[in-house]
């Protein structure tokens, strides 16, 4: 028979991560936040889940998320889920995401690009990000006052 916490990332009685490492949860050097800048710690596969994320959104007046990660068909899912559910515009990069199979990877950013979000190369995103300027989009030149 099938064990019941099979494929679960988690344990049932525990929301702790199941890796017993601390490094594995150390961010890379070159990912490593500013000092202004906070980290969501999360218990579940959605970032939103049993987190202040969403509070910290509203807080700072966005409407964007650009969703990055590991294990595309699970943890970025459901993150792009409950952000579309948010009224959130959802971008993910098309490099900035993976899974444990290619086919689960392929299926996943389908179904995230047809129903919740822009799934779009990583220059698009750059580019992207250049025309943000703390968290709003610069205004047309036209909209400007004089």
């Amino acid at each position: 028979s099938i064990p019941a916490e099979r494929g679960r990332w988690k344990t049932a009685a525990s929301r702790r991560p199941v890796m017993a490492d601390a490094a594995a949860y150390e961010i890379v050097p070159e990912l490593r936040p500013l000092e202004h800048e906070s980290v969501i710690v999360k218990s579940a596969p959605s970032a939103f889940f049993g987190t202040d994320l969403v509070s910290y959104l509203v807080f700072h007046n966005v409407d964007t998320v650009i969703v990055t990660g590991t294990v595309t068909s699970g943890c970025v899912r459901d993150t792009v889920l409950d952000a579309f559910n948010y009224n959130y515009r959802v971008i993910v990069p098309v490099e900035g995401v993976c899974d444990r199979g290619m086919t689960s990877h392929k299926v996943a950013l389908f179904d995230i690009h047809m129903k919740y979000g822009d799934v779009v190369p990583m220059a698009e995103v750059l580019a992207y990000l250049k025309t943000v300027h703390h968290g709003e989009q610069e205004l047309a030149a036209s909209a400007r006052p004089s």
